[in-house]
Parts: C-alpha cells; sequence; structure tokens
C-alpha cells in the first residue's frame, strides 16, 4: 500500500508517499522475515558507508516471498526487481544505498495439540469435574504414573457427554471411540498409556480414557526458533521436524514438561471421523 502524505511549502503542496505492506498481504500469504537475535534497526541506521557491511541473514517463516516484505526490523525490505524498479526511476537514485540480505525460507509443517472443538459451547458439550482424591498432576505427559492406576469418579457438572471432554485437570480425556481412533492409526500406539476415568452425568457412568504419554522424546525442539519470555522460558514451541516426522503422537522431554502434540497426519484422520467435542491448536516445525 502506498500512503498519501500533503507537504505544504509555502503556496504549493507536494505530495509524498511512504509504503507499507499491500490491503491483501495476510490474504496472500506472504510471510514475515525474521532477523538473527540482538539486531536492532538501529545497526542499519547507524551504518556508516565506509564500514564494510556484512550481508545479512534473515528467515522467512509462516508465508511466502513477496516483493516488499514485512520483517522484524521495521526497514524497506525489497526484493531485487523492485530495487532495480526504484533505482531506475527515482531522480536521485545516487543517493539511494542498497544494502543485501539473504533471506532462507523455512519450510513449515503443522504439529497440534488437543483443544475443544470451536463448537464446543454451542454443542452444549459438557465439563467435567474430578473428586478431591485426584491431583492434575497425576498424570502428567513426559512423566511415568508414581504409582499404580485406581479408575477415579468425575463429575459431568454441565453439558452432555462428547468424545474429547473437556475437565478440571485440563487431561485428554477420550471416549473408546476416540481411544479406538488414535490407537488404530497412531504409528507410535503402542507407547501411550490409557488411564480409565468413570464419568457420571447423574443418570449414566461413561468410561473415558487419559491419555498419557509416559515416556518423552528429547531435543526435538529449536530452541533458537521457539518463542520465548524475556526469563528465557519457552511459550511457543518450535520442532525440529526431522526428529517427530515419524511419530504420531509425543510429549516433551522433562524441562518442557506438561505439553502433548500429535502430528498432522494423525489430526486429519480424526477430523474424517465423527467425533464430537474434539479441536486442535496448531504448532510449527521445520
Amino acid at each position: 500500500m502506498v500512503c498519501i502524505i500533503k507537504l505544504d511549502r509555502g503556496m504549493e503542496t507536494e505530495k509524498v508517499y511512504f509504503v507499507e505492506s499491500s490491503e491483501d498481504y495476510d490474504e496472500q500469504h506472504y510471510g514475515f522475515a525474521f532477523s538473527d537475535e540482538g539486531l536492532s534497526p538501529a545497526d542499519i541506521q547507524n551504518w556508516k558507508q565506509d564500514i564494510a557491511w556484512k550481508e545479512l541473514k534473515m528467515e522467512l517463516r509462516d508465508g511466502e516471498f513477496a516483493d516488499y516484505l514485512v520483517n522484524d526490523l521495521d526497514i524497506p525490505l525489497c526484493s531485487k526487481r523492485l530495487k532495480d524498479l526504484i533505482v531506475r526511476h527515482a531522480d536521485n537514485s545516487d543517493d539511494i544505498i542498497c544494502i543485501l540480505h539473504k533471506i532462507t525460507k523455512t519450510m513449515k509443517y503443522n504439529i497440534f495439540s488437543f483443544r475443544e472443538s470451536d463448537d464446543y459451547d454451542k454443542k452444549r458439550y459438557g465439563f467435567a469435574e474430578s473428586p478431591d482424591s485426584v491431583d492434575p498432576i497425576d498424570i502428567y505427559q513426559g512423566l511415568p504414573l508414581e504409582k499404580p492406576w485406581s479408575e477415579p469418579m468425575f463429575e459431568l457438572t454441565e453439558g452432555r457427554f462428547s468424545d474429547y471432554l473437556s475437565n478440571d485437570c485440563d487431561w485428554v480425556l477420550c471416549s473408546e471411540k476416540l481411544k479406538q481412533c488414535i490407537e488404530t492409526n497412531a504409528i507410535n500406539a503402542t507407547d501411550i498409556t490409557w488411564c480409565s476415568v468413570a464419568v457420571n452425568d447423574g443418570n449414566v457412568v461413561e468410561t473415558y480414557y487419559a491419555l498419557l504419554m509416559e515416556t518423552p522424546m528429547k531435543e526435538i525442539l529449536d530452541i533458537e526458533k521457539s518463542r520465548k519470555l524475556k526469563d528465557g522460558e519457552i511459550y511457543l514451541p518450535h520442532f525440529v521436524y526431522d526428529k517427530v516426522k515419524d511419530v504420531d503422537i509425543f510429549a516433551l522431554e522433562e524441562e518442557y514438561l506438561g505439553g502433548l502434540y500429535i502430528s498432522e497426519r494423525l489430526k486429519l484422520i480424526i477430523e474424517a471421523e465423527p467425533l464430537t467435542g474434539v479441536g486442535f491448536e496448531d504448532w510449527y516445525a521445520s
């Protein structure tokens, strides 16, 4: 998009412009370029021509190349085609300094985690509450059970049964039908531990199964590409595709405990079945 600014100079008014991303930028799935950590816009703005410029390497994520590329440095990043066009037609092209940036596109693969479906509340699916004897960390992804499993009784306090059942322990509670779908289709289904949970709606008691991966996968996170808080804690994991491409379901290693993730292949199989209440959160791998 080209935005107009009017400059008044005495009796004359002249239009000048600044450039920003097009209105259809997101719709066209154009990407976002990330610079190396530690580099700031000031490093480029303060660069002097008498200092040798070291080619800057950036990484394109979440989209395709565009002639004008949005980036985390908020600098006008132009393709060679756009650069040549500007230099060829600008009256003061001698004043333009073109700094070379090498941008590598990251191939993105999708990894998913379970969550409630978008229509969960609309369909009035239920919420299961655990008894006082249950601690949510009794089932914790990436850790083995500390004691032999004893089936607890949950109460369905609102709504109705669904194949994926929301609960106050934040466990992945699966109906028999959803459990069978995962067991039949997951490449590494034998790595799963199923912990039975009884759920009572006041009239009927249904058996559900909490999905647990007791053994985590190691060194599967790309720490540099994962998003972190100021204290270094990861809040948006980015996976190494080569490490997870041969499994359909996995948990993170000990220092990043808590997450359960599945492949796109398994997600599509689950979505193709008439299963209720199950949705997915999208994560990245490359």
